[in-house]
């Protein structure tokens, strides 16, 4: 029986085939559009996602159907894809939809997607400035250590 059931499991791995992962940026014109799909909930755009693909996702040699993807903008404005890749160029892919032209109230997407990228450049400001702070103490640092070492080594 136990061998029965390991054979039944090696089938069922060979049936539906070992998952393999795709990277996907997702953004969106302008940015700040909900992104769902799956009926799971990725956030806002830019987005970056990770999709595990399997023997079954392949329409033809190398290319992938992926999921249907949800994008609504703050306005209302919605759009509806489902995405295929070429894996043959990659396994990294940037994504990026455009807001339907004909839907109402533009000017509020525009905005609230400029608030977003505004923020997250003040936030990517912010982190590198951090770091720079943490690169110029640890090089005064490393020069008291240099200091101290050579006061060491002269009152030997």
């Amino acid at each position: 029986m136990q061998k029965l059931k390991i054979a039944l499991a090696f089938f069922l791995v060979l049936l539906v085939g070992c998952a393999e992962e795709l990277h996907l940026a997702i953004n969106s014109i302008p940015e700040g559009a909900q992104v769902t799909s799956q009926n799971k909930f990725f956030g806002e755009t830019p987005i970056d996602l990770t999709y595990e693909y399997r023997k079954s996702d392949f329409v033809k040699e190398n290319v992938i159907k992926l999921p249907i993807f949800y994008f609504k903008w703050l306005s209302g404005a919605a759009l509806t894809d489902t995405p295929y890749v070429n894996i043959s160029k990659g396994k990294a892919f940037v994504l990026t939809y455009r807001r339907p032209e004909n839907s109402p109230n533009l000017e509020a997407d525009i905005m609230y997607g400029t608030a977003k990228e505004r923020n997250r450049i003040e936030g990517d400001k912010a982190q590198t400035e951090k770091q720079m702070l943490n690169i110029e103490t640890q090089r005064r640092l490393d020069e008291q250590i240099d200091r101290r070492k050579k006061q060491a080594d002269e009152n030997k």
